[in-house]
């Protein structure tokens, strides 16, 4: 009995609140894993609270709905774009995120570029990306020297955008499905 209590008061609140695939998100302490946030660079700070406010607003969006069958369309078709958008990112992780290890930091994940400059292409032919990365350095200013500005935006916005499109869908999803459960809750049990 406590355990199912204690699941209502959690989906009580996460109903309320809207926001619980955006908490890894909130402040300044994002992990530095790809997989939880995208390496994008030096705009990773600005971007965490933009993604927390529109992943939260999202969230908000089935409140609205006003029928269950609304509730059950949004729901089956935010978590197939989810699905859509996170095959979508993880195609990207894999083509743009090198990981580089660091003798002091361990691990470090960045994000390159789909073209390398002609500064890569002629000092350092054949190079991997990750090799490239060591020579240069992990800062947004050495990744552009060895992969052109243009591509490394680009990746940066395909990676960033895949991974908000499919957390607000997640939560999309989820606040339709908590709708509907929250309906199912309201209605009084069927009488034999």
């Amino acid at each position: 009995m406590a355990q199912s209590s204690r699941w209502d008061i959690l989906r009580g609140l996460m109903h309320r609140t809207s926001v619980p695939p955006a908490v890894p998100l909130v402040g300044l302490g994002v992990p530095r894993l790809p997989f939880v946030w995208p390496p994008i660079g030096s705009v990773d700070i600005f971007a965490a609270g933009i993604a927390t406010v529109v992943i939260w607003a999202f969230g908000m969006f089935p409140r609205r709905l006003r029928s269950k069958k609304s509730a059950r369309r949004w729901a089956g078709f935010s978590l197939a774009l989810a699905l859509v958008s996170f095959l979508f990112y993880a195609h990207f992780l894999a083509e743009y995120v090198v990981r580089v290890e660091t003798p002091r930091n361990g691990s470090q994940f960045r994000t390159v570029g789909s073209e390398k400059s002609t500064k890569a292409l002629h000092d350092f032919p054949g190079e991997s990306d990750g090799r490239l990365l060591e020579i240069a350095g992990l800062n947004d200013s050495d990744i552009e020297e060895m992969w052109t500005p243009s591509s490394v935006r680009r990746a940066r916005f395909e990676l960033f955008s895949s991974y908000l499109i499919t957390l607000c869908m997640i939560n999309l999803s989820l606040g339709a499905q908590m709708r509907l459960s929250g309906e199912n809750a309201r209605r009084p049990p069927a009488e034999s």
